[in-house]
């Protein structure tokens, strides 16, 4: 787990996800989507996730908001799209960015 580079997480976070304070939120399936193949995103998931827990973080997932129901013309209710899985990393573990 020595090898994870933190500074990978960096282009991920999102500032409008809701975390405790001093908590960063970061795009757990977007990163693994663009970071890994999909023969080594199982791998890549697992050092992530053990660098987030050493680092005193957490994961979590966040809904999008469900439909108001039906509406003129639909049969059915739209379905509610998946949860989309985030970290909470405490900002002062966090690599300063580098600069541009």
């Amino acid at each position: 787990m020595g090898d994870f580079d933190p500074t990978r997480l960096l282009p991920y976070c999102r500032s409008l996800v809701g975390t405790s304070p001093g908590f960063a939120a970061i795009h757990r399936d977007r990163f693994l989507e663009t970071e890994a193949d999909p023969d080594t995103r199982e791998a890549l998931a697992a050092e992530a996730d053990a660098w987030v827990a050493e680092a005193g973080g957490y994961r979590f997932d966040v809904r999008p908001p469900a439909s108001r129901g039906l509406r003129p013309g639909r049969v059915l209710a739209p379905s509610r799209p998946a949860a989309t899985g985030f970290y909470g990393v405490p900002k002062a573990r966090l690599p300063e960015e580098p600069p541009s």
